[in-house]
């Protein structure tokens, strides 16, 4: 066998759709298998590569020359293509190859390079050969005669960090026209990347799939640390291609309050909410012809929302849902599947190394250990020790991690006998907690006994976090000053230890989280020290400032946004805490602080819940409670309840004028204004954009002078004085540049846009336009975005092109659905509803046939539309 660090080229196989052969094919299919058998070990040989191992139908073999491994596989498709098959039922047989670093394992070979091989095989359809960019560079100038590449572009494939270059055999005289490969882009999905390598559970993955493919509602149960998360993600994978709607991830060990379930799944799949429509309503309606598989991970502490879990599988019959959760849900028709810990290969029995090298957990824990020191082999002399340890923890995968993350401390047989001492020892008590579970604490309490006891501190600490963090919350929240403890230091030890994992954040770059399982141990400990209440104090106190911090850069800068999305959990677990402490001045100024997040993550009916939660408990009347009353109208706003709007701007005014509050009273004056101006109280809205600009004025707030300006603007503009529009829209756009605030520049240059239409100068307004959805498009402004389109189709129905009008208005009005409300639909601005325009040039198929091309389009399709031009 080769040695850590030799180059060899990699080759999978296997019989695409082999079950469906042999029921087709009955007692023939032995016959079948013996050829491709026979074929497949001659073409392997011409290359001068070795069978490394064969299961069923599937090879896998390595070579010492990357243009061998093609020859091979070449050669073998053209034999399979031109052999005479029992009964005429051809196998088709798909192939994958890598070159990369070859790394031992016993009379294997394992590694990443050999993990990407098989995940490029994975891709591909029966009779294609599909191949890395690395194999491709080292084949390119000796390719077998009549072989060419294919350029199949980037792919991502499971459980591989960055896009795979891919290309494919072009094989003279076989077929090259084959589907788009079954990657992780085939289907929609927001499958999650898991660093370090999925063990096969060949079984476990097969049994629920099969119960999938029966049933509608399928639970993994079982305590934590089983891989009831990575078995679900890996499901997830497997079952992709059979979801035309993909399959979607929904993680809950964040959340507490049941509410939020169906949020969160509306979050994972983009959906928004419409106005007041409650979100639970617009969930179905987009489930509802849907043929879509959902993934609920971590149920157990929100066990409370399995009606809606029900309610949602009634109302939307296509679609199937995998929960993973320590107990059932128990709800009519749940199929549960006790997942089971890891095959071990039982030390009493005297297995073989053979036996202990295939076994799952021996497998998991090679892979773990390596991730820490890439030396680690297992070895004839190890292995025991090894399978003393998988058995020591019963299986159990993520007992079975943390022991394997300490090999760069202990080697396997000390190991062993650590862990036989100590989780013995930790195990002899809490006897009310099931064995499994009792070792599975046992091990984490090991892990956390080896810290010293600053790090132990710091490690309790971190349970408070909820959803993970980033590294800036750390100094403030575990109080490191006072514990004598360097964070980054010690946060590199707990992820060395497998204590914390290293995740990826929208915004780019790392954050960190725990396994729930963990963060349970973690939380325990910190009450036992009695610092429960003060570190969630100090975690509640970070993230009030963090979104106070947050609150003037929303409309300036994107990244607040996406920060703020990271830390939503965390986010809600302040609140969380503030409501139960009554803390509710406190709990008001987070809430208000982020209304505007809310509104443009459209998570509006969860701002709407949060705000009046604590207003209801806030007696106060001050500047917190007046705050809250403007936020949760401005809510409203967007929502277009306009009613409740106008109340709580109302009230918001008063509460303002009682604090004698100058710059309160002229936001609210400012926002009273716009619903005069929505319900066409031209003149009450001019004055009061001029009481709050006069107040502005007073105050030197440029930002306030900014939208007054542009309010004034809009009165202007919709009264026909074309030339004040002009010159107050200039103004506010000179402001808001200077303030560097993209919202206020979008809104002003709507402005221009309208009043270059109300001119005839159509071409000027469409080139605004289309810069402006450019910039809204790569900024992922959505709200610019539908106003442009709204803009264009209007302009496109005035200069005669009225099928692409009808197409671009029903895109915008899609759109407005999916955002969840926006601003107020635009009429004031326009000349009517485009599609009613557009009816009296277009015969009624037209009309219906471009109205359901617009409804139908993603976003992307309609940015690219709107680039096109005028038909």
């Amino acid at each position: 066998m080769s040695s850590t660090g030799r180059t060899l080229t990699f080759l999978f196989t296997d019989i695409e759709g082999s079950t469906k052969l042999l029921r087709s094919t009955g007692d023939a299919y032995g016959e079948i298998v013996a050829d491709h058998h026979r074929i497949l070990r001659d073409a392997i040989a011409r290359g001068g590569g070795t069978e490394v191992g064969t299961e069923g139908d599937a090879f896998f073999a390595v070579f010492e020359s990357a243009p061998g491994a093609v020859l091979a596989a070449a050669s073998a498709q053209k034999e399979l293509q031109g052999h005479a098959w029992p009964g005429g039922l051809e196998p088709k047989v798909r192939m994958g190859l890598h070159t990369g670093e070859a790394l031992a394992v016993g009379d294997n070979y394992g590694g990443i390079d050999v993990h990407r091989a098989a995940r490029i095989a994975g891709s591909a359809h029966g009779g294609q050969v599909v191949l890395s960019d690395a194999t491709r560079i080292l084949t390119k100038d000796a390719l077998p005669e009549g072989v060419t590449f294919v350029d199949l572009g980037a792919h991502r494939l499971k459980d591989i960090e960055r896009p795979e270059h891919l290309f494919q055999l072009a094989i003279e005289g076989l077929p090259s026209g084959f589907p788009p490969l079954k990657s992780l882009d085939a289907r929609p999905n927001n499958l999650p990347h898991v660093l370090g390598r999925f063990v096969p559970r060949n079984k476990e993955v097969g049994d629920v799939v099969d119960l999938l493919r029966g049933r509608r509602l399928v639970t993994l149960t079982g305590p934590g640390g089983t891989g009831k998360t990575r078995l679900a993600i890996e499901i997830g994978h497997t079952l992709l291609e059979e979801f035309p709607d993909g399959v979607f991830f929904v993680p809950l060990a964040a959340l507490s309050d049941p509410a939020l379930v169906v949020p969160a799944v509306a979050e994972a799949l983009n959906v928004r909410e419409q106005g007041t429509r409650p979100v639970h309503d617009v969930l179905l309606e987009y489930l509802q012809a849907k043929d879509l598989l959902l993934i609920l991970d971590n149920f157990e502490q929100i066990s409370g929302a399995a009606a809606d879990v029900a309610d949602v599988l009634a109302g939307a019959p296509r679609l199937k849902v995998l929960v993973t959760s320590r107990s059932p849900l128990r709800i009519y028709g749940e199929q549960e599947y006790a997942v089971p810990t890891m095959q071990v290969a039982e030390p009493s029995t005297g297995p073989s190394y053979e036996e202990i090298a295939a076994s799952q957990a021996a497998l998991l824990f090679v892979e773990r250990a390596r991730a820490v020191d890439p030396s680690f082999m297992l070895t004839r002399e190890n292995a025991p020790a090894v399978a003393a340890i998988c058995a020591r923890l019963d299986g159990l995968p993520l007992a079975i991690e943390l022991a394997a993350a300490r090999v760069r401390l202990f080697d396997p047989a000390d190991l062993a006998g650590r862990l036989e001492r100590s989780v013995s020892f930790l195990t002899s008590g809490a006897r009310d907690l099931p064995s499994r579970q009792r070792t599975l604490r046992g091990a984490i309490a090991w892990s956390y006994d080896l810290l010293d006891e600053p790090a132990q501190a710091f490690f309790a600490r971190l349970g408070v976090f909820a959803g993970g963090w980033n590294i800036d919350a750390l100094d403030t929240v575990t109080d490191s000053d006072a514990l004598g403890v360097d964070v980054l230091d010690e946060l590199e030890a707990l992820v060395e230890g497998n204590l914390v994992r290293r995740v990826p954040v929208e915004s780019g770059g790392i954050g960190f989280r725990m396994l729930q399982t963990i963060r349970d141990f973690a939380l325990d400990q910190l009450e036992a020290r009695g610092e429960l209440d003060s570190t969630r104090k100090r975690h509640a106190a970070f993230y009030l400032a963090l979104a106070e911090k947050a609150e003037p850069e929303l409309t300036r800068a994107t990244r607040w946004t996406e920060r703020l999305s990271a830390e939503h959990d965390n986010v809600r677990a302040a609140l969380n805490w503030y409501l139960s402490r009554g803390e509710t001045s406190s709990g008001l100024r987070l809430a208000s602080s982020l209304w505007r997040f809310w509104q443009v993550r459209s998570h509006l009916g969860e701002a709407d819940t949060w705000l009046t939660r604590f207003l209801d408990r806030h007696e106060e009347h001050d500047a917190a409670r007046a705050k809250a009353l403007a936020a949760v109208g401005s809510i409203a706003y967007w929502r277009n309840d306009f009613e409740r709007c106008a109340r709580y701007y109302g009230e918001a005014l008063d509460a303002y004028r009682e604090l004698g509050d100058d710059a309160g009273i002229a936001e609210s004056l400012y926002n009273i204004a716009f619903v005069g101006l929505i319900e066409g109280r031209l003149d009450e809205a001019r004055g009061r954009f001029e009481e709050s600009r006069h107040l502005y004025r007073k105050h030197v707030d440029e930002r306030g002078l900014a939208g007054v300006t542009w309010g004034l603007a809009m009165v202007a503009f919709i009264q026909g004085d074309l030339a004040a529009a002009r010159h107050l829209a200039q103004d506010a756009h000179r402001l808001y540049t200077t303030l560097d605030d993209w919202f206020g520049r979008a809104l002003t240059e709507h402005i221009f846009v309208h009043l270059a239409k109300k001119e005839g100068r159509y071409d000027e307004a469409v080139a605004a336009i289309l810069e402006q959805m450019e910039r809204s498009f790569a900024g992922g402004d959505l709200l610019t975005l539908l106003s442009a389109a709204e803009s264009l189709a209007d302009i496109e129905v005035k200069r005669g092109g009225h099928r692409r009008a009808v197409t671009i208005a029903a895109a915008a009005a899609s759109l407005r659905r999916d955002a969840g409300g926006g601003a107020p639909p635009p009429l004031m601005l326009t000349e009517g509803d485009v599609r009613e325009r557009a009816a009296p040039h277009l015969s009624a198929t037209d009309l219906e046939e471009a109205w359901r091309e617009g409804e139908a389009m993603a976003l992307d399709e309609l940015v690219a539309f709107m680039s096109k031009g005028s038909a």
